[in-house]
């Protein structure tokens, strides 16, 4: 039984470790709204929610996926949370709309990040079936 518990346990602190050496980069590095050239970029809110759905954004680059993906959902880049972008607004995103971006932000951010069209112009069948 110890050795159960102690192998979750280790599991568990691994992972935090990997969590936290991922979100350590938010805060440094450049404007989220764009590519650069290393992990993380500067608004920690931002950041964390990016690297949350995409943990290469915090471990490796912060390159044009994680830049569409803040623009998409990010305030501070004029995206979504609060800040009256397409993800988090709309309809259901398993179907097709009239407008740009869908309800769930997770989902929208990470479809916008690969098809920038889907939440600058229309969530159409394509965004939906992603």
């Amino acid at each position: 039984m110890k050795r159960f518990h102690l192998g979750m346990l280790a599991s568990a602190a691994m992972l935090l470790v990997s969590t936290s050496t991922a979100m350590a980069q938010c805060g440094s590095g450049g404007d989220c709204c764009v590519a650069g050239t290393g992990p993380g970029c500067l608004n920690v809110e931002c950041c964390t929610q990016i690297c949350a759905a995409d943990a290469f954004c915090c471990e490796t680059q912060w390159d044009e996926i994680c830049a569409n993906a803040a623009v998409a959902s990010c305030s501070v880049c004029g995206g979504g949370g609060g800040g009256g972008g397409p993800c988090g607004s709309g309809g259901d995103c398993c179907v097709a709309g009239t407008g740009p971006g869908c309800a769930d932000v997770e989902c929208c951010t990470q479809i916008c990040a690969a098809d920038a069209f889907c939440c600058e112009t229309q969530w159409d069948q394509i965004c939906a079936d992603a």
